[in-house]
């Protein structure tokens, strides 16, 4: 008899393991993957919901209503006919969004060669496993959905029956969907008071339309032949529809970089000057500060310099406004607008391929900042122009550098071309032997006409 078991609740095909190997197997490489060992069968089903688990005594019973979700699925085709199967490279996704004290938190992701249905399940799936890894199951929860296929399963009673007769219909069928369904089942015993509701898809629901929109916005940014990612839709970040309806008040620059003694920041020396500087933009006032020190990495320098800037902007009772952050990082920008922070913060700080993600500490101060936040957003954006933010961020950061190692500043500092007239160019003047001869030429011509040979 096995003296463990591992539960694979996410990973290449979830299920219960009697070995670490073969779990192992399971879970290596998949993105998000979820897994558990017990020292009992009963406690692996009752993790990957095949077996009710033991109640425990219900918490205080929470605010009615103190938080709101939505979720949703879709796929599109092109040209399937009745009856017909999805086909491979037919977009799907899902999404939702959670409602929590005022902010809202929200997510996507798609895969090709889905269906609706699948991606219905997961939209609720991913949407209570957020919920549950903020430490929220305990709170009153409104459920909203457009789909009667995931409520009825949950709300008649199939979902239970399905588990009792392990994951397969009356008819003794497997269910469609089971691995999703599965989760969903573990996921459900883990909440106290959650409600379900329906709603009317594409009508007059805010919350439905906004994760419609989301989950389309999605599809529209997949493509072929390329690997799936979460596509996580910050909850500091306005989704594209929502962008134009919100006017930003407060604009944050900021960069910080290394540059190594050659002058370079290809590679990261000790000696180097590491630098950042942020500049606040409200109310047509610039409120700016830097800082630097020796060899730190760029994406550090970056992250420091965005933290400051934030925590500068709460000292300054901004952070219930709309704050535009505008940063020439393309790693700042995919780590927030990419989903790499919400991933990591759900995911015990580890990166999608399940290693701990570059520059933890910073990214750590980074969530916890972001949270005091009301809305904003991320622009990645050159810092080439003639912004005032900007350019002051520019000048700021050359002055730490100046700070640190004056003569690399001096080394790096643009030089002014001097440019001298050029020499006018004289045509050459004549040898005095080119003169003589063509004197001597003359004298010949003049001879000869004298002797009558150029007489007609």
């Amino acid at each position: 008899m096995a003296s463990k078991f591992y539960a694979v609740r996410k990973g290449k095909k979830p299920g219960i393991y009697s070995t670490w190997d073969e779990c192992k197997n399971q879970v290596n490489g998949f993105p998000g993957a979820e897994y558990k060992s017990f020292k009992t069968q009963s406690e692996a089903k009752a993790y990957m919901g095949l077996a009710q688990p033991a109640k425990k005594a219900a918490p205080k019973m929470a605010k009615s209503g103190s938080i709101t979700l939505y979720s949703d699925g879709g796929s599109r085709n092109h040209g399937n006919k009745l009856g017909q199967h999805v086909k491979d490279d037919d977009k799907a996704a899902w999404a939702y969004l959670i409602i929590k004290n005022g902010k809202k938190h929200y997510a996507s992701d798609g895969e090709f060669g889905a269906t609706n249905n699948k991606m219905e399940v997961l939209g609720l799936v991913n949407a209570l496993q957020y919920i549950i890894d903020q430490g929220w199951q305990n709170e009153s929860i409104d459920a909203i959905l457009d789909s009667k296929y995931v409520l009825d399963s949950i709300t008649k009673g199939w979902l239970n029956s399905w588990r009792r007769r392990g994951w397969k219909k009356s008819d003794g069928t497997v269910i469609k969907n089971k691995n999703e369904f599965m989760q969903l089942s573990a996921l459900l015993g883990q909440f106290k008071h959650l409600n379900f509701k329906w709603t009317k898809g594409h009508a007059d629901n805010e919350g439905n339309n906004f994760v419609d929109k989301l989950l389309n916005d999605t599809m529209d940014d997949m493509k072929l032949n390329q690997p799936n990612k979460t596509i996580v839709h910050s909850s500091f970040e306005q989704p594209k529809s929502a962008e134009k309806n919100v006017e930003e008040s407060v604009k944050l620059s900021a960069h910080g970089k290394h540059i190594n003694a050659s002058g370079l920041n290809q590679y990261v020396a000790a000696n180097g000057p590491s630098v950042w500087a942020y500049c606040v933009d409200f109310d047509d006032e610039l409120t700016s500060n830097s800082g630097g020190m020796l060899g730190v990495n760029n994406s550090k320098m970056q992250l420091i310099a965005v933290i400051n800037g934030l925590k500068k902007l709460i000292e300054m009772d901004l952070n219930q406004k709309q704050v535009t952050v505008i940063t020439p990082s393309l790693y700042i920008s995919q780590t927030i607008n990419d989903g790499k922070l919400a991933y990591a913060k759900a995911h015990d700080w580890q990166s999608f391929n399940g290693e701990v993600i570059t520059n933890v500490d910073e990214i750590k101060q980074l969530a916890a900042v972001l949270d005091e936040f009301k809305a904003i957003k991320f622009v990645n954006a050159s810092f080439d122009n003639d912004d005032n933010a900007i350019t002051t961020v520019q000048q700021l950061l050359d002055d730490e550098v100046r700070k640190i190692n004056p003569d690399l500043a001096e080394q790096l500092a643009p030089k002014q071309k001097i440019e001298e007239p050029k020499p006018q160019t004289k045509r050459p003047e004549k040898s005095k032997e080119y003169i003589d001869k063509d004197k001597s030429v003359s004298d010949i011509e003049k001879s000869l006409r004298d002797l009558g040979f150029f007489d007609k």
